[in-house]
Formats: C-alpha cells, sequence, structure tokens
C-alpha cells in the first residue's frame, strides 16, 4: 500500500504525487468527498498539496494563510464551507484564536486541528473547545482524507491509548508521534 506524507513538495511534485495517491484513494470511494472545505495553513507547499491532492477526491478546497485571512474566507463564503483543516501555529492569528473566533461565527463549526508540534497537554482542552480532531504534522494523506470524512460524518472514531506512538481521544483521529 502507497502512502505519502502531505509535507515539504515542490509544486513541480504535485502532479506526481498526486497521481500517485489518486490510485490508493480511488480503492476506497469511501474517502472521496464533495463538500466544501477551508484549509488554512501559513505553509503554501502544504495549501497548495492539499487543493491538488483533495480535489482530486472530489472535494471543492477554499484557502488561506493565517487566521486573519481564514476569517475573511469565512465571512464570505461560510454558508458554503463544510470544514476547517487549521494550523496551530501561524503568524498573525494562531490556530486557536482563528477557531474560536470561527466558533463565534458558527458554533457548530468542524474543525480539524493540526501542528507540526506536540499538543499533548493541550488535546483535551481542543476537544472541550469543539475541535473535531487533531492531526499531527506531517500527517499521510490516507489519515488525512479518513479524519475529513469521520469528521464530516460524525463517525466517533474510539480507540485505545499507546503512550509511546499515539494518542486518541473520543471524536479524534489525533496522531502524536514520539521518537
Amino acid at each position: 500500500v502507497y502512502k505519502r506524507q502531505l509535507e515539504d513538495n515542490s509544486n513541480s511534485e504535485n502532479s506526481q504525487v498526486a497521481s500517485r495517491d489518486k490510485v490508493s484513494v480511488m480503492d476506497n470511494p469511501k474517502l472521496q468527498g464533495s463538500e466544501t472545505i477551508l484549509m488554512v495553513d501559513d505553509e503554501e507547499r502544504i495549501r497548495n498539496l492539499g487543493v491538488t491532492l483533495l480535489s482530486q477526491c472530489g472535494y471543492t478546497v477554499l484557502t488561506a494563510a493565517n487566521g486573519i485571512e481564514a476569517l475573511t474566507v469565512y465571512q464570505a463564503k461560510g454558508k458554503e464551507i463544510d470544514l476547517v483543516i487549521l494550523d496551530l501555529v501561524m503568524p498573525e492569528m494562531d490556530g486557536h484564536k482563528c477557531f474560536q473566533k470561527l466558533k463565534s461565527l458558527n458554533p457548530e463549526i468542524d474543525v480539524i486541528m493540526s501542528s507540526g508540534y506536540s499538543v499533548t497537554g493541550f488535546a483535551q482542552d481542543f476537544e472541550s473547545e469543539g475541535v473535531k480532531a487533531f492531526l499531527d504534522k506531517p500527517y499521510e494523506f490516507q489519515d488525512l482524507l479518513e479524519t475529513i470524512r469521520n469528521t464530516l460524518d460524525g463517525v466517533n472514531d474510539q480507540k485505545s491509548i499507546d503512550n509511546n506512538h499515539r494518542l486518541l481521544y473520543s471524536n479524534y483521529k489525533c496522531v502524536i508521534t514520539t521518537p
């Protein structure tokens, strides 16, 4: 099974990566969708790859480079947006503050938080505030798709805790890898 991490890829590689990943995604049409996703990340390569790969899975993808842009996009197109994927650490307005402001605009908003930093001590706080899932960067495309689909479908993915490698909470597809 081919798995690809959604991380450092140049724009010239995006179409090749997307083609390889599309084959594995086509094996599982349950991971595809037609919803609109707002992807918020300060790393342009993450946004570009997300647009390329998620679009090939049927999703409409809007992007923002920081929390301020995300709020602007959400205020303009919020009724069309089904899910927000929100990076935790960004300049200008971080993901947590952006999440709180999005939640004040729409208390029912579905948000997946992601970060390259460990959030071991904060995951329960995010859950209690209404974040639906957390993805640890770098995440694999298959994990991203499963988390998106489970969140949009309201699936409760509850698994046991293995403190050395995985930390999964109720309503979370949360992978925190330790060395």
